[in-house]
């Protein structure tokens, strides 16, 4: 069996510069908020579109719930996650 070349990657970077590992653009780049992110990722790569973490929007959102409503709103937000269509889910 032969395996298709992959056409996206995950990206792990560290301290290792993404294109002396052969990266030449970066279409998508998804973080977790964290400030001056979007500058220094467009600095390198011009053009990219940087998005946050849905999880992370989550946990976010649920902070300014009360503990008692939390349960209903995970389980509607769920839901919206999950849906392929935006009309569908809202």
């Amino acid at each position: 069996m032969t395996r298709r070349p992959r056409r996206r990657q995950i990206l792990a970077f560290g301290n290792v510069d993404p294109r002396n590992r052969g990266v030449e653009g970066i279409l998508i780049a998804v973080g977790d908020g964290l400030k001056g992110f979007p500058e220094a990722i467009n600095a390198v790569f011009p053009g990219t579109e940087v998005q946050s973490c849905i999880i992370r929007l989550v946990r976010h959102c649920v902070t300014f719930c009360g503990w008692k409503d939390r349960k209903t709103l995970t389980k509607s937000l769920k839901r919206i996650c999950q849906e392929i269509n935006h009309g569908i889910a809202f």
